[in-house]
């Protein structure tokens, strides 16, 4: 066994100095050749930049100068030699004939041996001003290789005799130290020790240890498997942050949440968590060890935290932090309360009108009677308001509680010209124009919502017109256009004007009889049916709002 141990070492040892040697020879030469490589390019570039065509001395002198290693010989289109550092150094051969000279070598490095066969050069050549220039200097990488194959020669050697001589001291007590280590890989795969008695058992033993310990980890594996599908398929975000502030496990909700592409797992978490509340928490965690909830909006998005200090021998000192997207249910919960809010609002006021006229009537204030005729007059006026509401909200509540699309056949024309004679007298009151486009057009739809849409759109071009105003109505390939001459929205309001009780002008909008959810229905039904809706305004000169029913594809 130790024969056969030694022999092992040695090869191994002679293959890795071999490698090494090998290795750093191609390295030295790579490096070597780079650096030569730069050197002949930039003398050749210094060449080409002084010498004129004539000045050969000059150039001479500045190479000479510059490195007296460094050769430059100058040659005419006919291969004669005009020029050269070196005058000692004869060549009588067509200087045509070099590998250097070709036309396909021209600007490239050449390594070769000189003209008189003793050493290895490098050559650059190139063409300037009628001249063949060429740069060569001696490229003696040879002796710097012959020294590091010397140098492992003698690395070899030496490790050789020393590793041979620890293998041949230890060998005696190998047997007792791996018996000892066999025991401890014994208890760690739960199995029945089996002792050592020669080191020839070692790989029949290692081989059934190796079966053992690939169940083993393969049953672990397993396992972890199962916990990461379980946390990846939990609604919830989940971190694993180490008493150090590491990441030490995160799911794959956590990197929707954050929108995380990259590999944050031992990075510390302020690399996804940048909210300084939060931050503050997360080190509260970890150094007090309480709970804490946080709930904190990053991006446009809602998201509730809950930190639990966790001490477990996997991770003593952790803290398990979870996030939850509850961006849906709190805007709805927001759109809920605004809507509350504003609809107590609107029946507030009419409410209390009523209220307040009647009042006056029942306790004696107001006596006459076209005073108690104006009041009741007022009253019903607001209680219609309200009735107007009331029904905008249901039908705002029944558009929004997925309302199942009915279609039919509707002449869109038919219905357009049909809400207009019914509000004939409106527009003579207010003395406005109108001017009818209209084309034959059919569309697949509910005639209700339709006619709820198109009147609600005539409904603000009448009341928000002015005095003498006008009304065109244009409808052509599917598209409704309805412009009015009116008051105009400004730019900051265009994008909220189809929002629940917005409005642009209140005391405008209360006086004309508007509900604020004209516009909010109209939206609803053109997203229900995928409408295209446009709405371009300008202050003082008017409105135009285009709903576009062709079907999207």
């Amino acid at each position: 066994m130790k024969k056969k141990l030694i022999f092992t070492n040695v090869i191994v040892i002679l293959l890795a100095v071999v490698s090494v040697i090998l290795t750093s020879s191609i390295v030295l030469y790579k490096h070597e050749y780079a650096i030569y490589s730069e050197r002949a390019n930039n003398f050749l570039s210094l060449t080409s930049s002084y010498f004129t065509g004539a000045n050969f001395d000059e150039t001479k002198n500045i190479i000479r100068n510059t490195n007296s290693d460094v050769r430059l010989t100058i040659v005419s289109l006919t291969g004669e030699v005009v020029a050269d550092t070196h005058p000692t150094i004869t060549n009588t051969n067509n200087q045509l004939e070099r590998p250097e000279l070709q036309s396909e070598n021209l600007g490239k490095i050449i390594t070769r041996r000189a003209t008189d066969n003793k050493q290895m050069m490098m050559y650059v050549a190139g063409l300037d001003n009628g001249y063949y220039l060429i740069i060569s200097l001696p490229f003696n990488v040879g002796t710097k290789i012959n020294m590091i194959i010397l140098w492992g020669v003698g690395a070899f050697l030496l490790i050789s005799g020393v590793s041979s001589l620890l293998i041949y001291l230890l060998n005696k007590k190998s047997t007792t130290a791996i018996s000892t280590a066999m025991h401890k890989v014994y208890d760690l795969i739960d199995s029945d020790v089996q002792e050592v008695s020669d080191t020839d058992e070692i790989p029949e033993i290692m081989d059934l240890i190796s079966q053992k310990l690939s169940r083993k980890i393969d049953e672990i594996s397993a396992k972890n498997e199962e916990i990461i599908t379980v946390l990846d398929t939990l609604k919830q975000g989940i971190a694993l942050i180490s008493k150090t502030g590491r990441l030490i496990l995160i799911n794959e909700q956590l990197k929707r949440i954050f929108d995380i592409e990259s590999n944050v797992i031992n990075r510390h978490y302020v690399n996804i968590i940048r909210d300084v509340k939060l931050q503050n928490l997360i080190d509260d965690g970890l150094k007090k060890r309480v709970n804490s909830k946080y709930l904190y909006y990053d991006d446009g998005k809602a998201i509730k935290c809950l930190l639990t200090p966790v001490d477990m021998s996997w991770l003593s000192g952790g803290l398990i932090v979870t996030f939850e997207d509850i961006t849906i249910e709190h805007n709805v919960d927001k759109t809920k309360k605004d809507f509350f809010q504003n609809a107590s609002h609107e029946l507030k006021s009419p409410l209390t009108s009523i209220i307040g006229y009647q009042q006056m009537i029942t306790e004696g204030i107001a006596t006459d009677l076209p005073v108690i005729r104006d009041y009741a007059y007022k009253t019903l006026s607001e209680a219609s308001r309200m009735r107007n509401i009331l029904l905008d909200m249901l039908d705002l509540a029944m558009l929004e509680q997925d309302y199942k699309k009915n279609e039919e056949k509707v002449r869109l024309d038919l219905v357009v010209r049909d809400i207009v004679e019914s509000m004939e007298d409106r527009m003579n009151e207010k003395d406005v124009a109108l001017r009818l486009d209209l084309e034959k057009t059919e569309i697949n739809s509910e005639y209700k919502l339709i006619d709820e849409l198109v009147r609600n759109l005539i409904d603000n071009a009448i009341k928000y017109n002015k005095e003498k105003g006008s009304i065109k109505v244009s409808l052509k390939k599917k598209i409704l256009a309805i412009s009015d001459t009116g008051i105009g929205i400004a730019e900051d309001d265009k994008r909220r004007v189809f929002e629940r009780f917005y409005r642009v002008d209140k005391g405008r909008s209360k006086a004309r009889g508007g509900t604020g959810l004209g516009l909010a229905i109209v939206k609803h039904i053109c997203e229900l049916y995928s409408y295209k809706i446009n709405l371009s305004s300008h202050i003082g000169k008017g409105t135009t709002i285009t709903i576009d029913f062709n079907e999207t594809k």
